[in-house]
């Protein structure tokens, strides 16, 4: 084994004196699983007439906070830093691993602060936290990543040292292996369940999660291209295009457009075919459906018919195809364009006729409408389309598009009027833009993912980046800036540090109304410390209390309320306490002192002789004292 030596006598061999301060050079760290090793860099120097440079490998960081490294070949602990030089470490010290060292740097600062002022106004925060404690920070920068920048996973580390998130969230592990393992751990059924336990009592404010609450929701489906091969890979034909896909199902909050639940399933299930699946689901979580709003896709009479006896208030469009529609549009569509139905709804112009209608035993109503731009477009599209085709079908065509364009059916439970329905219709609106959401800011198309664990990880992550990402949008309902302009010009705000400072660029006209708009506070006040401190983020934060909120049950609780499995008292841990005594062996003992020594106290006492050897013995003394004389 080599001999260790002082780390001084290390840095003379490389040509550098460690008596003159400061040393040339600067520290690098790299992020392992056993934790952070720094490497020393030394600048160019004159040596032997030529100009060198190399790096030293310092070993393990075992305290950030002095700089104290942990080599055997120089002896075990010693402190070392370009500013101070390096000595060895007297006595026991205090060894903890924790986050990177602050360098002199800029970080990126602002779209990062706003993010995780978002998680904790919103209770995400808290929902994270609990979901899987020790990989809290790994989730929050991971959500972070999948909002700020659209790029793969492998770009997620590098982000990660030059942001602000590498101080609020020291504790992420962003390598790519680490990351892939958090996504196993994420996507686990077991883990699904208990977030959206958590997450959809906090969206709903509701204290009492055996208490079921009654919410209006919209319902959508989504195709995700995957070309990897999974069982829930199947073939989608949509509008002529072919690909592999699967199938994610969104449950919106109708009013105030947040997201509340999903689901994958394989493209090829029919949409009508997997409603009732999702309303059953939500029930589970304590979420009773109030009203649903849907596409064509999920129109059937099975669907209407569960829907009506579950007592579910709808509003859905008709598909063409149907029976219904057609006797509908048969019977009362004929004077559909008349001027007493003309309404006009957000610059389009439209018109509107409201007829009852009896179907399975029930009376709903059907609003038959003509969108005139619609009309318009349909039929400029299909005479653009065979104005050069020879086709002898050319005309019956041209008129059966003139004849159906613009026109569709909503059917509802109940009755609404004219300048109510599309209003509540158009609604549908929030998650087609949720899905746009999805596919363009969360960069989870194509799925690129092999196993289901890792695909329901992923989309959990791009789940709760929507969720963020529509609440910021909510936020700016009003502003005359998008979310997506808000995190880009928020992201231009650095922060320069060094190991005992900071200071931060002075925010543009544009940034303030930003702000002001998103109602936040600019914590930047250098009279109140330095803000890369760990003591400093959540100064002003109120201590969190120990044990779960008032009114909130257990999580054992919730399992029985559901799945009844056994009465509350059996999960009592069994057996007597500690220290106290068989009762029944107690009661023996005073009660047959005698059988129960005797039963206990088997064989001679300890000391004692068998009786039949000695017996043996003095019979045959003289037999036993002849042998031994012969």
């Amino acid at each position: 084994m080599r001999d260790a030596i002082d780390f001084r006598d290390k840095l003379i061999d490389v040509g550098i004196d460690p008596n003159i301060l400061p040393l040339p050079g600067h520290i690098s760290y790299q992020r392992k699983q056993s934790g952070i090793y720094g490497v020393y860099h030394y600048d160019t120097f004159i040596r032997d007439g030529k100009v060198s440079h190399g790096n030293v490998y310092l070993g393990k960081l075992v305290n950030p906070e002095q700089n104290i490294f942990k080599n055997s070949a120089y002896g075990g602990l010693f402190t070392f830093s370009p500013s101070n030089g390096c000595a060895k470490v007297p006595g026991v010290i205090n060894i903890e691993a924790g986050r990177m060292p602050v360098k002199p740097k800029a970080l990126l600062f602002g779209d990062i602060w706003m993010l995780d002022h978002f998680y904790q106004k919103t209770g995400l925060n808290i929902v994270m936290e609990n979901l899987i404690p020790e990989c809290s920070d790994t989730l929050k920068a991971l959500v972070g990543f999948r909002v700020i920048k659209d790029d793969a996973y492998r770009y997620v580390e590098a982000w990660y040292q030059r942001s602000y998130a590498g101080v609020i969230y020291p504790k992420a592990n962003l390598a790519s292996q680490r990351i892939s393992e958090f996504l196993v751990r994420l996507g686990l059924d077991s883990t699904y369940h208990s977030f959206f336990r958590s997450y959809l009592q906090t969206v709903t404010n509701n204290k009492n999660i055996c208490e079921q609450i009654s919410v209006p929701v919209l319902i959508d489906g989504t195709g995700l291209q995957n070309n990897i091969k999974t069982h829930m890979t199947a073939i989608s034909n949509h509008d002529g295009k072919i690909n592999k896909e699967l199938k994610l199902v969104y449950v919106i909050d109708k009013k105030t457009k947040f997201p509340l639940f999903f689901r994958y399933i394989t493209e090829n299930i029919i949409d009508h075919t997997s409603l009732i699946a999702t309303v059953n689901m939500l029930r589970q979580y304590s979420i009773e459906v109030e009203l649903i709003t849907m596409d064509a896709g999920y129109y059937s009479l099975n669907n209407l018919k569960k829907l009506i006896d579950n007592n579910i208030d709808f509003l859905i469009r008709m598909t063409k195809n149907k029976k219904e529609y057609k006797k509908l549009m048969t019977e009362f569509g004929n004077d559909l364009n008349l001027p007493k139905y003309a309404k006009a709804y957000n610059g389009r112009s439209l018109y509107i006729k409201k007829v009852p209608f009896n179907i399975l035993g029930k009376e709903l109503y059907a609003y038959l409408m003509i969108d005139l731009q619609k009309d318009f477009e349909e039929g400029n599209h299909i005479i653009q389309k065979y104005s050069d085709i020879d086709d002898p079908d050319r005309d019956k065509k041209i008129a059966r598009k003139q004849e159906t364009g613009g026109r569709f059916i909503l059917l509802a439970s109940k009755e609404y009027n004219e300048n109510e329905i599309l209003p509540l219709y158009y609604q549908r609106q929030g998650i087609e833009q949720l899905f746009d959401i999805i596919k363009t800011y969360t960069n989870v198309v194509p799925v690129r993912v092999h196993s289901d664990e890792t695909l329901q990880g992923t989309l959990l992550i791009a789940f709760l980046a929507t969720a963020v990402y529509s609440r910021i949008s909510y936020a700016l309902s009003d502003s005359k800036f998008s979310a997506k302009e808000a995190l880009a010009e928020l992201g231009y705000i650095v922060i320069h540090t060094n190991e005992s400072s900071a200071i931060i660029e002075e925010l543009t006209k544009k940034q303030k109304e930003i702000l002001q708009d998103l109602k936040l506070e600019y914590p930047m006040d250098l009279e109140k410390g330095n803000p890369l401190q760990k003591d400093y983020y959540h100064h002003n934060q109120e201590k969190k209390k120990r044990g779960r909120p008032k009114g909130r049950i257990k999580n054992t609780e919730f399992d029985l309320h559901y799945e009844q499995k056994h009465e509350l008292e059996s999960l009592k841990r069994r057996g007597r306490p500690k220290g106290s005594k068989n009762k029944m062996k107690v009661a023996l003992h005073e009660d047959n002192s005698d059988i129960y020594i005797e039963n206990h106290g088997s064989g001679r006492p300890k000391g004692t002789k068998n009786k039949k050897k000695a017996d043996l013995h003095e019979d045959n003394s003289s037999i036993y004292i002849e042998k031994r004389e012969r």
